[in-house]
């Protein structure tokens, strides 16, 4: 069966990282598997070499004779490779990919990776969200919250809830990764407003003298690296507060890390506290809407704090920090959350999907 995947760009995110483990999955069994990426990027996320990639550099704020000119290259592309099944992740691009196959009778399914009810969006996204999706074949959720709301809207969406899945962590990669002199508390993601890392900072700098042995990493990239540099600054916190480039392996982090602090107002999943645990890494986060509470038991691998309670979330980050015994008797529990989201059975979900 030929297949089409399509992603607005192919960086390290969660987004992209879960389709590409999607794609690289289907290309080794009896898939013709095809990827178009919209946006040019640094990519840093492997591909199997039997996957076909096609490109377009569509600009990121496009005008609007370049909104109106994608459509009809795409839908061009699409028409030329002729695939039976269309897969598209992130709401931008799946309301690109429902425009662009308009009439085209090809099944497309698309893929919300966001908590679609919290996140922030304008009255004409918001508007064509309840035009086009109702559209798709099956739009896929993480959560069955979010699944639930889906299907309470006037225009009731085709809707399937299928989480992210966790793989096993390459152990053997890092089994000689050194701990650094000084202890690290690991943030991860995107540096966008949602992920709240300015509020880890304050936190920390509030535990800091009390800590001199500990330092704070925060892994990722995006438009809030300017505002959170600033904010270090202001604290002076520039030897103890490091604003990490994204990296391709994110386990060599999570493997150098002495616990995983996480600040979401919201998640749709929250992978990078699922992959944490698989490392054996105790975790504190936010009890945001829909991701840490299915991922975390609270107090047996980690710590779930009410949303935005940030005296609680710098007492119990002081309790993990100040007690080498409790972040190892909760780091132990870590590994049982790929019990819950098994790989094989999360691929096998996808692959039941695409194929019906």
């Amino acid at each position: 069966m030929k297949i089409l995947f399509i992603l607005h760009r192919l960086s390290g995110g969660g987004a992209e990282r879960n389709l590409c483990k999607i794609a690289n999955h289907l290309s080794g069994k009896d898939f013709e598997v095809h990827l178009l990426i919209l946006k040019n990027s640094e990519e840093n996320i492997e591909l199997q070499s039997s996957i076909q990639i096609h490109r377009f550099n569509f600009s990121e704020n496009p005008n609007l004779k370049e909104r109106l000119t994608r459509y009809p290259k795409i839908r061009r592309l699409i028409k030329t490779i002729d695939p039976k099944k269309i897969i598209s992740f992130t709401t931008n691009t799946n309301l690109i990919t429902l425009k662009s196959v308009l009439f085209l009778k090809i099944p497309t399914i698309i893929s919300e990776r966001t908590n679609t009810v919290a996140e922030k969006m304008s009255l004409s996204k918001r508007a064509q969200l309840s035009i086009l999706y109702p559209l798709a074949t099956t739009v896929v959720l993480l959560a069955e919250e979010l699944e639930n709301w889906a299907n309470s809207r006037l225009f009731k969406w085709k809707t399937k809830s299928i989480p992210n899945p966790v793989m096993e962590p390459p152990k053997n990669k890092y089994a000689t990764t050194s701990k650094p002199e000084k202890k690290i508390i690991l943030g991860m993601g995107r540096f966008i407003k949602r992920k709240q890392f300015d509020l880890l900072i304050k936190i920390f700098s509030r535990l800091e003298k009390k800590f001199p042995d500990w330092n704070l990493h925060i892994v990722g990239d995006g438009p809030e690296r300017p505002n959170l540099k600033a904010l270090i600054h202001s604290l002076n916190l520039e030897e103890r507060v490091f604003l990490e480039q994204w990296s391709n392996d994110p386990y060599e982090w999570y493997y150098r890390a002495e616990l995983f602090a996480f600040t979401s107002s919201f998640e749709g999943f929250g992978m990078t506290l699922a992959e944490a645990l698989t490392c054996q890494l105790p975790v504190i986060s936010f009890d945001c809407p829909y991701g840490p509470s299915r991922i975390i038991d609270h107090q047996v691998n980690g710590y779930l704090v009410p949303l935005d309670d940030t005296k609680e979330f710098e007492n119990k980050l002081g309790s993990l920090m100040n007690d080498e015994k409790l972040r190892t008797h909760l780091g132990s529990n870590g590994s049982k959350v790929l019990d819950k989201f098994s790989y094989n059975t999360i691929m096998k979900e996808w692959e039941t999907l695409i194929r019906n």
